[in-house]
Protein backbone atom coordinates (compact mmCIF):
# COMPACT_ATOMS: atom_id res chain seq x y z
CA UNK A 1 0.00 0.00 0.00
CA UNK A 2 2.71 2.45 -1.29
CA UNK A 3 0.05 4.65 -2.75
CA UNK A 4 -1.17 6.93 -0.36
CA UNK A 5 -3.20 9.12 -2.25
CA UNK A 6 -6.42 10.77 -1.27
CA UNK A 7 -9.02 8.80 -3.20
CA UNK A 8 -7.49 5.78 -1.92
CA UNK A 9 -7.63 6.91 1.23
CA UNK A 10 -11.32 7.06 1.10
CA UNK A 11 -12.09 3.91 0.09
CA UNK A 12 -11.22 2.70 3.58
CA UNK A 13 -12.95 5.46 5.61
CA UNK A 14 -14.90 3.95 8.42
CA UNK A 15 -18.26 3.84 9.44
CA UNK A 16 -19.84 7.64 10.41
CA UNK A 17 -19.17 11.06 9.08
CA UNK A 18 -16.24 10.95 11.17
CA UNK A 19 -14.14 8.40 9.54
CA UNK A 20 -13.61 9.87 6.01
CA UNK A 21 -11.68 12.76 6.95
CA UNK A 22 -10.57 10.70 9.99
CA UNK A 23 -8.50 8.29 7.99
CA UNK A 24 -7.44 10.73 5.52
CA UNK A 25 -5.49 13.10 7.55
CA UNK A 26 -4.27 9.63 9.43
CA UNK A 27 -2.96 8.21 6.34
CA UNK A 28 -1.74 11.81 4.82
CA UNK A 29 0.13 12.26 8.30
CA UNK A 30 1.76 8.86 7.96
CA UNK A 31 3.93 10.00 5.53
CA UNK A 32 5.55 11.99 7.71
CA UNK A 33 5.34 10.82 11.02
CA UNK A 34 4.13 7.40 11.33
CA UNK A 35 2.96 7.64 14.75
CA UNK A 36 -0.70 6.63 14.75
CA UNK A 37 -1.24 6.99 18.61
CA UNK A 38 -0.05 10.60 19.12
CA UNK A 39 -2.02 11.34 16.21
CA UNK A 40 -4.87 10.56 17.82
CA UNK A 41 -4.48 13.09 19.98
CA UNK A 42 -3.54 15.76 17.36
CA UNK A 43 -7.02 14.62 15.48
CA UNK A 44 -9.23 15.68 17.65
CA UNK A 45 -7.27 19.01 18.23
CA UNK A 46 -7.48 19.70 15.16
CA UNK A 47 -10.74 19.26 14.71
CA UNK A 48 -10.60 22.37 12.32
CA UNK A 49 -8.35 21.08 9.58
CA UNK A 50 -10.08 17.59 9.89
CA UNK A 51 -13.22 19.39 9.10
CA UNK A 52 -11.78 20.79 6.06
CA UNK A 53 -9.65 17.38 5.11
CA UNK A 54 -13.26 15.71 5.29
CA UNK A 55 -15.07 17.83 2.91
CA UNK A 56 -11.85 17.27 0.40
CA UNK A 57 -12.44 13.82 1.00
CA UNK A 58 -15.80 13.61 0.31
CA UNK A 59 -15.22 15.48 -2.89
CA UNK A 60 -12.76 12.70 -3.75
CA UNK A 61 -15.02 9.71 -3.19
CA UNK A 62 -17.76 10.97 -5.22
CA UNK A 63 -14.99 10.51 -8.25
CA UNK A 64 -13.93 7.23 -7.23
Amino acid sequence: KENSTLPFVCQEKYEGESGCFYKSFRTATQRSSGDFRALDALLKERFFILKMTYILCQNSSGAL
